[in-house]
């Protein structure tokens, strides 16, 4: 991905959360992958005919308080946002001898961004499109024209004319933490709309299969049509794109609550580009590496427990002529270390061709660093 590549993952059942409809029947499309603020405390001195009264601890919180909290937070995030995402239909080309079989629908869910009237959606939801319709949360429709997508972050941008509704800013998904509150909004299987679910980060930097990688994992309920929906944290800002769900293992296991957002910090970059050139551009390193644990940099003795260990640098590629050798970790790009919070692709995300960077290197136990000249990753 973006002039990476990653080690293969094992064998799993991937359903995109798309419905597509044909002559009233639902379906799916499916993938087969992989104390004070300080920290002080105050103590009283009592004299000794004079016992110190105890402080009572404060009341812990009732269960009813804690829950009319939590509902709070919901209903606020969903009063915030929801105006703002919308469900979008897309009437797929004929297929067929002649075009000749009738024409099929799928839907998706989208997000208005600007009062300008772009919206987020995933790139599988307008994939083959004939024509595309938006519907906003009352009900009103608008047709919709494509700006741009890209296929390898599966994310594409629509533009409708008129008056917005509401839109929805972008979070930081790089803050995010495992048992941090989201909630999602979709229009599950395409009937229906501004469907809410909530639930947690159940983790981040998920690897679920070439091209749905880095991805945030929440057990909030992502249904077939939430693709391309807002994952949304407390504030109500966008931490996600919803694009799938993990359904079962390749070795029979069932799985619930395996739900995967495109993570914000990535999607805004790319979106960004669709929005101004109506393409994304990508810079080209050279190299496939596998992401460094602690595990793996124990087992292996690597010296270090996070960067990106290189298994392989393409022949006349930016990483080949700064040196870059297989076995190498790269720790730093540009000062910035590339661990659970900064991956790799996250950091080049930020960079263009003809970028010069700066690479911290691990090589036979000791730091040293070269520098690459980045160019366009090749079609």
């Amino acid at each position: 991905m973006d002039g990476f590549s990653f080690p293969a993952v094992t064998k799993q059942h991937l359903f995109i959360a798309l419905t597509t409809v044909t002559l009233a029947v639902s379906g799916c499309r499916v993938i087969n992958p992989a104390a004070s603020t300080d920290g002080s405390r105050s103590t009283q001195v009592s004299s000794v005919d004079t016992p110190a009264t105890p402080t009572a601890a404060p009341p812990a919180p009732s269960n009813s308080s804690i829950m009319n909290s939590y509902e709070d937070t919901v209903t606020g995030v969903v009063k915030k946002a929801g105006p703002a995402v919308v469900t979008v239909v897309n009437t797929l080309k004929p297929t067929g001898a002649r075009g000749g079989q009738q024409a099929t629908q799928a839907s998706g869910t989208g997000f208005i961004i600007s009062n300008d009237g772009y919206i987020v959606t995933n790139n599988h939801v307008v994939e083959n499109e004939r024509t595309l319709t938006v519907i906003f949360s009352d009900g009103k429709k608008a047709d919709a024209s494509l700006t741009g997508t890209d296929s390898s972050s599966d994310l594409a941008v629509l533009k409708v004319n008129g008056q917005m509704p509401s839109v929805v800013n972008w979070g930081s998904s790089t803050s995010l933490q495992p048992g941090q509150l989201v909630v999602a909004i979709g229009s599950a299987l395409g009937d229906f709309r501004n469907s809410v679910t909530a639930g947690v980060v159940s983790g981040v930097n998920r690897n679920i299969g070439p091209g749905y990688e880095q991805m945030i994992q929440t057990d909030a309920a992502i249904n077939h049509g939430n693709s391309g929906g807002p994952l949304l944290n407390s504030s109500g800002q966008v931490v996600g794109v919803n694009t799938a769900v993990l359904t079962s293992s390749g070795n029979g296991d069932i799985a619930q609550g395996l739900g995967f957002a495109i993570p914000s910090d990535l999607a805004k970059s790319v979106v960004d580009q669709l929005t101004k050139n109506g393409k994304v551009t990508r810079p080209f390193l050279g190299i496939s590496y596998q992401t460094v644990t602690p595990g793996l940099g124990s087992f292996n003795d690597l010296g270090v427990d996070s960067g990106a260990l290189v298994q392989d640098v393409s022949a006349g590629s930016p990483a080949a002529k700064a040196g870059i050798l297989k076995g190498d970790v790269i720790t730093a790009v540009d000062g910035v270390k590339i661990d659970d919070s900064h991956p790799l692709p996250l950091i080049m995300s930020s960079k263009a061709p003809g970028d010069a960077v700066t690479l911290t290197i691990f090589r036979n136990g000791k730091e040293t660093s070269a520098k690459a000249t980045l160019v366009e990753r090749p079609s």
